[in-house]
């Protein structure tokens, strides 16, 4: 069994500073400053080279789904036949368009200047954590080997990892397609996550979960959509990258970064307009760190959009 120990004691011992440092910002319920919100997205598009964007301020992200619905023509939705209904003609023109639109989103997501900026940040850590990663692994093991090595290693050390994920399964993958996933997906992302909780994470998941039921199904396979909460559990690893770890980085592009963390809600990008959201003003957690209440809704914005637990979700109008 293989020793996987990402960072020094000494780097580990700050670890919790940041955790710290970030939850306060992903958890907050404070309203966002239109201004400061503004020049925040704005400067973001001016340190990626591209030009300023319209910024328009929604109170809470049902409030710009519904002005996405009513100013983008090409989003309307749409009461289609049930898929159990169509013709195989009709079926097939669906699933040719919905594959097109799906590529337009993902590539629309890969040019636009916020992921492009994470992705930049990002670059340094993802190379540590490479180099950490195989420098662990003995050269001189079989590929099998080193998948068996490093699978003992795993469900013996990170048992309590917050993101329950399956390991993949050696009946049906390759030993090489395990290997490189283990490498380059499985183990960064155990070590990046030990720079935050996956509880930071739950309104966000609550709200596009709420939403997606809703008539605004198409907004998430249509519109690129930053999520605060899980803006800031990023912006949590890369401090942790550039503070501690000492990797380098440009300096305007983490501050813009940092900017659009802490001065935004949910961010609904188009080519020419921004929809940036309020935050919400109400997150109840239980005891164990669960967005919880029997009484209560456990998510609101002020404009009265809320979500209670999922037996009993309700909304207001934005």
């Amino acid at each position: 069994m293989l020793q996987i120990n990402f960072f020094t004691q000494e780097q580990e011992l700050q670890i919790t500073r940041y955790k710290e440092k970030w939850q306060q910002i992903a958890l907050s319920c404070d309203p966002i400053d239109p201004e400061l919100a503004t020049v925040a997205v704005q400067d973001t598009y001016k340190v990626m080279g591209k030009r300023k964007p319209n910024v328009e301020i929604c109170s809470s992200p049902l409030d710009a789904v519904h002005k996405i619905n009513s100013r983008v023509p090409e989003a309307q939705t749409t009461k289609n036949t049930p898929i159990n209904q169509m013709t195989l003609q009709k079926w097939a023109i669906l699933a040719a368009k919905t594959l097109l639109v799906g590529n337009k989103v993902r590539k629309d997501q890969r040019n636009h200047p916020l992921n492009k900026l994470v992705v930049k940040l990002s670059s340094p850590g993802s190379t540590f954590l490479e180099q950490k990663i195989n420098s662990l692994i003995p050269q001189d093991m079989s590929i099998e080997e080193k998948v068996e090595s490093l699978y003992q290693t795993i469900q013996s050390n990170f048992q309590t990892t917050d993101r329950q994920v399956k390991l993949p399964d050696r009946n049906i993958f390759k030993p090489k397609v395990i290997l490189d996933t283990l490498i380059n997906n499985d183990l960064p992302y155990r070590a990046t996550s030990q720079l935050y909780d996956d509880f930071w994470k739950q309104s966000d998941r609550k709200i596009e979960s709420f939403l997606s039921q809703q008539d605004a199904s198409w907004v998430f396979s249509t519109t690129p959509v930053y999520k605060n909460q899980s803006l800031a559990c990023t912006a949590s690893w890369l401090d942790f990258c550039f503070s501690t770890l000492k990797l380098s980085y440009s300096e305007k592009q983490w501050q813009a970064f940092q900017n659009i963390v802490r001065e935004c809600g949910w961010i609904f990008t188009y080519d020419k307009v921004c929809y940036v959201c309020d935050r919400l003003n109400r997150l109840i957690f239980d005891d164990n760190n669960i967005s919880y209440s029997e009484t209560e809704a456990v998510i609101q914005f002020t404009d009265g959009f809320q979500i209670w637990n999922e037996r009993n979700t309700t909304s207001g109008e934005a």
